[in-house]
């Protein structure tokens, strides 16, 4: 057998290789949560977390993702972006009344653009860092860049936040169209001038070597 460590949330969880078999089983754990691996040769490496699979964006090394646009995954047809609006854990996050009311203006330009049949989810993350948009269809990055360098300009014309009646919003009180305006103009620059498109993943390194990205 031979023996490695993976960092997860600043807990090093060791594992036993069972050379033999086709999983990889927690053999000695810091806490009192079980972690397996699973190995395919098509697929890579997947972490599993008390018998559940750890969700694709848990896999991604959240402290080397700078702002910009990312495809957190691609299934069924659907295809999730990733826009990221801030540094997570090194810039503060976006202010949950200003994320409320991105959400608000991003949702309704993007339900009213050329891309709006195509169009399934728009909504902030709960980290505050950033929001996803899920779309239908062979969309690119660069073409996701395009239609929300589109958007925050729309967006930095606006005088008032659509629904925000309380017949129409649930917390219609929680919003901030000058703070909103502020990440709108800041994430603008950054996507025109800073561009960040490539995922950083979480790696496991084993005693001989051998590196593997967590998928």
């Amino acid at each position: 057998m031979t023996k490695f460590a993976y960092k997860l949330c600043n807990t090093v969880i060791y594992f036993s290789i069972l050379t033999s078999l086709d999983y990889y089983k927690s053999a000695t754990c810091t806490t009192d949560d079980i972690f397996i691996l699973t190995i395919n040769p098509a697929n890579g490496i997947t972490l599993f977390y008390n018998n559940m699979e750890v969700i694709q964006s848990f896999t991604i090394d959240h402290t080397h993702l700078k702002p910009g646009i990312y495809v957190s995954r691609e299934d069924k047809g659907f295809t999730t972006f990733d826009l990221r609006i801030t540094e997570p854990n090194q810039e503060p996050a976006v202010a949950p009344a200003a994320m409320h009311s991105l959400e608000h203006l991003m949702a309704t330009w993007f339900r009213n653009s050329e891309a709006k049949d195509d169009v399934v989810y728009v909504g902030p993350m709960g980290c505050l860092t950033g929001m996803y948009i899920i779309m239908t269809g062979t969309y690119t990055v660069e073409d996701m860049r395009r239609l929300t360098i589109d958007c925050l300009q729309w967006i930095l014309t606006q005088t008032e936040v659509p629904a925000t009646r309380p017949e129409a919003c649930g917390n219609y009180l929680l919003h901030d169209l000058p703070m909103c305006k502020w990440e709108a103009a800041r994430y603008l620059d950054r996507l025109q001038h800073d561009f960040h498109c490539e995922y950083t993943k979480l790696q496991i390194t084993l005693d001989d070597g051998k590196v593997f990205a967590d998928a």
